[in-house]
């Protein structure tokens, strides 16, 4: 299958990916298949008249973060009517609540919100006063959530951790019981939690016995992932795949692996399906790594502002599918 969105983002950036539009018509979560398409709402919002100022904040600055901003501010250039203004909490909440409470003193019509911590969701809603918020990519607290005002646009982790399990089946067709080391993002996260057990639950339904021969967080972060990795290493201990939440620290991971003077890699299976990733599954060097498309989310999250902005229903939940990446299709996702 073709990267989920190549053609029609260019296109028409907009909600492309976005059940029902932007959302399901019934708030519910739905599952992370087959998304359908819709004629941009950029369109309808231009008719309006209007011009929004929409705030944006980032958790930290990352590749992926970057590939969503990259694409919200051509989706804007082309709407012509939407003034985007971005901002990098640099993984401190508290700077996060002042990009928000910032905007809501600007006369800002809406935010978009990319949580450093799920925990101070009611916080971030107090800090934007009248806006609504759509937030992106990491779940807030979910009960807070309301119809049509503070609304969610993402992909469905547990999907994520199905798909790598999937894979990591597929390459151990004679067994099953495997030592795992599992290179984890910040603890108690959403993003964390999800990834991490959706792909132990699939592959323990499964009927597999799961040896965790190392275990540890390493914040998203490659160069501790590599730290850990190489500390991993000089214990001797053997396994049989390395199972990463992202892709920083798979690649971390790696450059482990290859300092150590590893050439027979072991399968490393991620999220993310960076280009990096990419190329390393090209070359042989990782097995698979789940697809998130941060165009989609980027896009698709503006497109909710916008929107909300002009009193369409968006629902709650608004998925976008993980798709698996690895050698047989990667050239697909170029």
């Amino acid at each position: 299958m073709k990267r989920f969105l190549s053609a029609l983002l260019a296109a028409a950036m907009a909600s492309t990916l976005l059940l029902s539009g932007c959302s399901s018509a019934d708030g519910q979560k739905d599952s992370g298949a087959d998304a359908g398409s819709s004629k941009p709402a950029a369109s309808t919002q231009q008719d309006s008249g209007k011009t929004y100022k929409i705030g944006m904040t980032f958790s930290y600055r990352a590749e992926f973060f970057t590939r969503m901003e990259t694409a919200q501010h051509k989706m804007a250039d082309e709407l012509g009517n939407v003034e985007m203004t971005v901002f990098d909490a640099n993984n401190d909440i508290q700077q996060q609540i002042s990009h928000v409470q910032t905007c809501a003193t600007d006369g800002y019509d809406a935010m978009i919100v990319n949580l450093v911590d799920s925990n101070s969701t009611q916080e971030v809603i107090n800090a934007a006063g009248d806006m609504p918020i759509v937030f992106v990519n990491r779940l807030p607290d979910e009960s807070l959530l309301v119809d049509n005002r503070y609304v969610y646009v993402g992909s469905d982790e547990n999907q994520a951790g199905q798909l790598q399990a999937e894979y990591i089946e597929s390459i151990f067709p004679d067994k099953k019981e495997l030592d795992v080391v599992m290179l984890m993002g910040v603890l108690g996260i959403p993003t964390q939690v999800l990834r991490t057990n959706s792909v132990k639950d699939k592959l323990t339904e499964d009927g597999w016995k799961l040896n965790m021969v190392f275990e540890d967080a390493c914040d998203w972060d490659r160069a501790k992932a590599m730290d850990k990795m190489q500390q991993f290493l000089g214990t001797g201990k053997t396994y049989d795949v390395i199972i990463a939440n992202n892709d920083d620290m798979a690649l971390g991971a790696l450059e482990a692996l290859t300092s150590a003077g590893t050439s027979d890699y072991p399968p490393i299976v991620s999220i993310d399906a960076n280009q990096e990733a990419r190329t390393a599954i090209k070359d042989g060097q990782m097995g698979a790594s789940v697809f998130q498309d941060a165009d989609g989310q980027g896009t698709g999250s503006l497109q909710c502002a916008v929107d909300l902005l002009d009193g369409k229903d968006v629902g709650v939940y608004n998925w976008i599918p993980f798709q698996l990446v690895t050698k047989d299709n990667v050239a697909d996702f170029d």
